[in-house]
């Protein structure tokens, strides 16, 4: 069982014609909760409430009321450098309901079966010129999509394919991250709903902040357009032909229009 707290004042919102406005949202939580054992239709597995959590969680950790311990499950432990650990984590439901944890580790892409609780393998990933081995993954239809400011094995956009789970995954192929044949990236994002793929935060100047691809051939992106400056976006999530970016070094957090790609409408 695994709690990411996390609290928020205050939030930099940047709204048309690019003003930045300060707007209080109090304390916002963000919890991470993996259980592999089904609750009850209240969310909670029988017998199981707050007063579960250990004394230690307690003590570190600050928890809102509502929030049910639903199981203790084994915790995975993956090699890390300078005490880092990983870096971002995703997950995937199979057409059978089966659920898989999708994590970025030391030497690449790490899938676990949250069922069985077991580690189906690791994709390597490149780990050269990178102080913190840093990984961020999308998945889309049957695919997971990673990128890396790394480089070295696999460098590049990762597409793999997980159909064949839960005996293995095969890794399809590496992709530029950009077109004009850059391997480094620092974040993406997927509109499972319109099927584009989003890559922000090049390592790299200088760049547009974004490149978009077009998912129609899941194996196969296709570049669709690019714009922003760098050091340009940091973190990017797109549904239904709306993004919400996170502007890196600029202090603002932008809502985008993407149903015109290039250039898209600031809201």
């Amino acid at each position: 069982m695994s709690f990411i707290s996390s609290q928020i004042n205050s939030i930099m919102v940047r709204s048309n014609p690019g003003i930045a406005i300060r707007r209080p949202w109090g304390s916002l939580f963000a919890i991470i909760v993996i259980c592999a054992t089904a609750g009850t239709s209240e969310g909670a597995a029988p017998g199981v409430g707050p007063e579960s959590v250990s004394s230690a969680a307690q003590d570190n950790l600050v928890v809102p009321d509502s929030v049910f311990l639903l199981c203790e499950i084994e915790t995975f432990s993956f090699g890390n450098v300078g005490g880092l650990g990983g870096s971002d984590c995703w997950g995937w439901s199979a057409p059978d309901s089966s659920e898989y944890a999708i994590m970025g580790t030391l030497n690449g892409l790490t899938f676990v079966n949250v069922t069985t609780l077991e580690v189906v393998t690791t994709i390597p990933g490149p780990t050269i010129a990178c102080s913190k081995y840093w990984r961020d993954m999308r998945t889309y239809q049957h695919y997971c999509y990673c990128v890396s400011e790394c480089s070295g094995t696999n460098q590049g956009l990762m597409i793999v394919d997980l159909q064949y789970l839960p005996d293995s995954v095969h890794l399809v192929g590496t992709f530029d991250t950009s077109p004009n044949g850059d391997s480094t990236s620092h974040n993406l994002g997927i509109d499972t709903v319109t099927g584009f793929l989003y890559i922000v935060g090049k390592t790299t100047f200088p760049n547009p902040a974004m490149h978009i691809y077009d998912l129609a051939d899941p194996e196969n992106p296709t570049f669709v357009g690019s714009f922003g400056n760098s050091p340009g976006f940091h973190d990017i999530n797109v549904h239904n032909d709306t993004a919400y970016i996170a502007e890196g070094f600029a202090p603002f957090f932008s809502i985008y229009d993407m149903s015109v790609k290039t250039p898209p409408t600031l809201l």
